[in-house]
């Protein structure tokens, strides 16, 4: 699954100041804050410089991320970050001195026509999300920052394919069988596929690897992986109408162009890319056109992730509640968050290649507990980048550290410390990397949208037979469950209650499927990774749809739960989801029911 690196790109600067202040009352998810710390006198100091930074903040300053913040600083010498100098910054500035960012804003002709005067360069902007994603000069954010129209201004959301390397799927999943048994091949269904591009897609189709494409938008000049699925399910399913729609421009434009895709008349959609800011606890502006498309029947499939669960050893993910323990120092952090058994650090084991990311129970654009995060040296005596943006009610409850491209964070800490506010549930991510102190509940954003498929993946590297049940799930692949806590608009599940017990729980992920094929793309030889089981489980969805031009999403997933090869745990388990999907076991599944197409008819006659 790939993952453009939203808000990553930013591992800089967070006042950690807030760690130790307020007086806050002990409520349900406080209990047991009678542990205190002792801190390295040169963390005492810096994060009292983070405190006195973040409290001085102008009121332009605090609509705009604290990464974008230092770097501007930066940029003009201010004296505040001479005793944060070893705060590494993490803003990609170009070498025109411009930063791509994404601004929410209430979004109009006025508004645009003013960035441009000041010498932005819009990449796309939705009204109906009220987002822009823009390069702007460094050096106009905090003018831009103060107009009304804007609420908040960050570094560009990270995406992530959801990818580990580069089909043998078709047999794996019994795909002969099922097209010789049902005479059925996808035709006239339309498959849509979300992905970074398609680039070398010339290439595989002059070598009579893939059909023609329909390309609604492309971001050429990135892996090809969309090139790479689309010969997944053109394996499968060889007669499927093909659509190929970019997810690489931005949270608002993936959301926009799953509606573009469905509005096209594709009745399956597949993807296999992640914003590093996806909410584990609402669903956001991808999962809501997720929820779009799902409820007008369109079947929706999504690589659960490459970050590793907690079975295999290889989790990457800490959720509990905020466990605080009292700090010593004077100012805005009374607390910082105790992992376990004391312990207010949690080791990174692995590191991450994308950036390292914290969220808690509170509603998108609307959290009122301000908590930061942390990364500290090896010997814990020195902060080397923070997160701590301003949350007043308007921003989301999500901070973001994001090392340097190439810079190994093995061996270093991350820290949670609560500004001010109340106790929430704590979703700490390393993002492929891994952590010390960890637990299950990696999966997060639209792969855990209640009508989606969330796919995990299985490996059938070599293989030339069907699976059977015996296959154990990739050590990569990422496990659930995922509790929710808000409803799409931002009203409480549970109000009052956004601990542990509190929310809902969402059975994701929800079905497995093939990895580690080969395909023609360059690059993707073998394809391993959620990527390449998305495609495979999505082909299956158009075998259905072919056979049963009216199959609800419900009669699919219940054709899944019948006829899965139970892996892993009995039943449904949060590695796997309930199994192994077979393309023959579930056309077998559905033969008997509802509208066929007139191939399928005739053979079930004449078995008659």
């Amino acid at each position: 699954m790939a993952i453009k690196k939203s808000f990553g790109f930013l591992v800089g600067i967070l006042t950690v100041a807030q760690l130790f202040s307020h007086s806050f009352p002990v409520n349900a998810q406080d209990k047991g804050a009678d542990s205190f710390l002792t801190l390295h006198p040169n963390i005492q100091k810096q994060l009292q410089a983070f405190a006195r930074e973040k409290a001085s903040r102008t009121p332009a300053q605090k609509k705009m991320s604290s990464h974008l913040i230092f770097a501007v600083k930066a940029q003009r010498g201010d004296p505040q970050l001479k005793e944060l100098s070893s705060v590494r910054p993490s803003v990609r500035v170009a070498a025109d001195e411009t930063v791509l960012v994404d601004i929410t804003a209430r979004v109009n002709p006025s508004l645009l026509a003013e960035i441009e005067r000041a010498g932005g360069k819009i990449v796309n902007a939705y009204e109906e999300y009220g987002s822009i994603r823009v390069r702007l000069p460094l050096d106009i954010l905090e003018t831009l920052a103060a107009n009304d129209d804007i609420r908040f201004i960050r570094p560009a959301a990270r995406a992530v394919l959801r990818k580990v390397n580069t089909s043998e799927g078709d047999a794996a999943h019994s795909g002969p069988a099922a097209r010789n048994t049902y005479k059925l091949t996808g035709k006239g269904v339309k498959v849509g596929v979300l992905s970074d591009s398609v680039d070398h897609l010339a290439a595989v189709q002059a070598a009579g690897d893939l059909p023609s494409v329909t390309i609604l938008e492309n971001a050429s000049g990135n892996s090809g992986e969309g090139t790479a699925m689309l010969e997944i399910v053109h394996d499968l399913a060889p007669e499927a109408q093909l659509y190929f729609a970019t997810a690489w421009n931005g949270p608002s434009g993936f959301a926009n162009n799953i509606k573009s895709l469905a509005n096209a008349g594709c009745q399956v959609i597949v993807d296999d890319v992640g914003y590093l800011n996806e909410s584990p606890f609402q669903d956001d502006i991808i999962s809501q056109a997720v929820n779009t498309v799902t409820a007008d029947g369109v079947l929706y499939f999504s690589s659960a992730g490459n970050s590793g669960n907690f079975n295999d050893g290889t989790s990457g993910v800490w959720e509990g509640n905020y466990s605080p323990m009292i700090s010593g120092l004077e100012g805005d952090y009374n607390s910082v968050h105790n992992f376990g058994g004391g312990d207010w650090s949690n080791r990174i084991t692995s590191s991450t290649t994308s950036c390292y990311t914290l969220f808690w129970s509170d509603p998108l654009a609307a959290s009122v507990n301000d908590y930061d995060l942390f990364l500290f040296n090896p010997t814990l005596n020195t902060i080397v980048a923070g997160s701590d943006d301003e949350q007043n009610g308007f921003t989301d409850p999500f901070e973001a550290i994001c090392p340097d491209e190439g810079v190994d964070t093995t061996g270093y800490n991350l820290l949670v410390a609560r500004w001010s506010g109340s106790g929430r549930f704590l979703h700490l991510s390393a993002n492929r990397g891994q952590l010390e102190h960890r637990t299950a509940g990696q999966i997060a954003g639209h792969p855990a949208a209640a009508n989606a498929f969330g796919v995990a993946a299985t490996s059938a590297r070599n293989r030339a037979i069907p699976f059977t049940g015996n296959e154990s799930v990739e050590t990569f692949t990422t496990d659930g469950p995922r509790r929710i806590f808000f409803y799409p608009g931002g009203g409480a599940i549970t109000p009052g209650n956004y601990s542990s017990t509190g929310g809902m729980v969402r059975y994701k992920p929800d079905i497995t499927a093939a990895d580690g094929v080969k395909t023609a793309t360059p690059g993707f030889n073998p394809f391993y990774g959620t990527s390449a089981a998305a495609p495979h489980a999505a082909a299956i969805g158009a075998l259905m749809l072919s056979g049963r031009s009216n199959l609800t999403i419900a009669e699919a997933r219940q054709a899944f739960i019948d006829t899965a090869l139970d892996i892993e745990s009995p039943g449904w388990d949060r590695d796997s989801g309930y199994g192994i999907i077979m393309a023959d076991k579930v056309l077998d599944a559905l033969a008997p029911f509802g509208r066929m197409n007139p191939g399928m008819l005739h053979l079930l006659l004449l078995k008659k």
